[in-house]
């Protein structure tokens, strides 16, 4: 939830310096407009993962994966009636 809020507030932040940077960017060379679309990913990621950490994760994929067995063995069951 966090994570998606942050993403909005980026997208509307970019959207306000759009006008400005839309021409700084295309007055620069490919080499620096790329670097600066790289490192806004980099950055982006970055925010992700500090809010979103592995640990949580890790708790969704085991949770995920107790469903699974759980649906796995039910069916195991019921076939054996």
């Amino acid at each position: 939830m966090l994570a998606n809020s942050l993403l909005v507030l980026v997208a509307g932040l970019l959207t306000a310096f759009r006008p400005v940077a839309h021409n700084l960017v295309l007055n620069l060379d490919a080499i620096f407009a790329f670097a600066i679309g790289s490192f806004s990913l980099l950055g982006a990621a970055a925010i992700l993962r500090y809010v979103n950490l592995p640990g949580t994760l890790a708790r969704a994929n085991l949770t995920v994966r107790a469903a699974l067995e759980q649906k796995a063995q039910t069916i195991h069951h019921s076939k054996s009636l």
